[in-house]
């Protein structure tokens, strides 16, 4: 190593987050909820100055620049739900910004729903996301040298000509800031003996996927007696646990399972505790609220819809965005971190795929792949008996024969050979009594 070790100005940057970040975990609960209150503070007098969608909102909930902003008035504003961000995102955008937090670039939500939600992000929400991206490392004691896997989506057809494919480094902010071994991506549509081939060979310690991809490969592994030596961790994201997946992981390689909690729009908004099993939220970069069906907050044990405000984001201020999800409340932890505690994030249980054979689990649905194949716009899987799925299309135009055809092997090969599928065509999809769009619903 040269000295003196300087680095790179973004380097630089990140230390100090980091530096800062190390401090704040341990703040007690009330000296992060006021450091929350101060960052609103200059929020949402932003939002109000140079936001043409939040101006009459706050000027209807009496918002007056300077005052005082308490929780009690703080959740008066309404809730702001992913039809409003894709439907008026460009008045979500803030007509000024501090220079600081240019430059300015797109972010797009995975678009499971059937549209990408498209927000704005900074180069202030990017340093807040590489610096948890080190700090997650760090909680959980991995060791730099060993080898990352990382199976998922990549989006785009370039990036399925080359996947699987290696990294001399593990990427972003770690590279910057350590060395490194390789890294090695495969693309998670592939079959599973595929990918279980290719994991085999990586000599991995640490593999990021999602949890259905993560079972679906332990479940290999174990029916077919493939051993998969120093494999030590699972890094799950993007999607709730099924309940046996930590012991299929344990069965399948001894690997323990750590899970972060994200959205493209919205950035970190949990991590794994590093003694526990539960998440801490990322209470330095997003207001995390956790609300029951009146609205009120939830106390340790209880579950409610997330709502999250990101803290830093200046281009598109999301004032108590709905995420979509569910989450259970948590104790203060013992670990002695100030950091709220997430028990469990569930997801929707509704979203569970019934199998014909009578066990349930988390679906991966096939929605990027028909968007590329045929002219739809959204679409949405209803499940009313264990062999038949409904399936509702909102079209741009009506599908040609090859497109039907298409259309029905994507189905098939996606769902297996044991559904039969209903069509219907619709001009809207309805969503649910709290707003919320969902694209896979049992009804069993």
């Amino acid at each position: 190593m040269r000295w003196p070790a300087l680095g790179r100005p973004e380097a630089t940057r990140i230390r100090a987050l980091l530096q800062q970040m190390e401090a704040s975990q341990w703040w007690p609960a009330d000296v992060l909820e006021a450091m929350q209150r101060s960052q609103l503070q200059v929020l949402v007098h932003h939002a109000w100055a140079h936001t043409p969608h939040y101006r009459p909102i706050l000027d209807a909930a009496g918002y007056r620049p300077g005052m005082r902003i308490d929780m009690d008035w703080w959740r008066t504003l309404p809730i702001l739900r992913r039809a409003q961000v894709q439907a008026h995102g460009p008045d979500l955008h803030a007509r000024a910004l501090p220079d600081e937090h240019r430059p300015v670039h797109v972010v797009a939500s995975s678009g499971s729903t059937g549209t990408p939600v498209k927000v704005l992000g900074t180069a202030v929400t990017s340093l807040f996301w590489q610096a948890i991206t080190v700090r997650e490392h760090l909680w959980h004691r991995r060791d730099f040298s060993r080898t990352f896997a990382a199976s998922r989506r990549f989006l785009g057809e370039s990036a399925l000509k080359t996947i699987p494919t290696e990294l001399p480094h593990w990427g972003g902010a770690v590279a910057m800031l350590y060395r490194t071994g390789r890294s090695t991506l495969m693309e998670i549509g592939r079959p599973v003996e595929e990918q279980v081939a290719w994991l085999r060979g990586t000599g991995a310690a640490s593999l990021l996927t999602f949890p259905s991809n993560a079972a679906a490969l332990a479940r290999h592994c174990l029916d077919a007696g493939i051993r998969i030596t120093g494999l030590e961790e699972v890094r799950t994201v993007s999607e709730a646990h099924p309940d046996d997946l930590a012991e299929l992981c344990r069965a399948a390689w001894g690997a323990r399972i750590t899970d972060v909690y994200s959205t493209r729009e919205l950035g970190y908004l949990g991590l794994q505790c590093p003694d526990h099993a539960h998440q801490h939220v990322m209470s330095e970069c997003a207001l995390v609220e956790v609300l029951d069906p009146q609205g009120r907050p939830c106390a340790p044990g209880e579950r409610g819809e997330v709502i999250v405000t990101p803290l830093h984001n200046f281009a598109s201020p999301l004032i108590r965005y709905d995420t979509g999800d569910i989450a259970e409340v948590g104790p203060p932890c013992p670990c002695g971190r100030g950091l709220p505690v997430l028990s469990r994030v569930l997801g929707r249980v509704r979203q569970m795929i019934t199998l014909p054979d009578g066990s349930r689990h988390w679906p991966g649905l096939p929605g990027a792949r028909l968007r590329a194949a045929i002219p739809m716009r959204q679409f949405q899987f209803v499940q009313r008996a264990r062999d038949a799925l409904d399936v509702y299309l909102v079209m741009e135009r009506a599908m040609t024969p090859d497109e039907a055809h298409t259309c029905q092997a994507i189905l098939s090969e996606s769902f297996g050979a044991g559904f039969g599928f209903r069509m219907h065509f619709v001009d809207r999809i309805e969503r649910s009594a709290g707003g919320k769009y969902e694209e896979f619903r049992s009804e069993l």
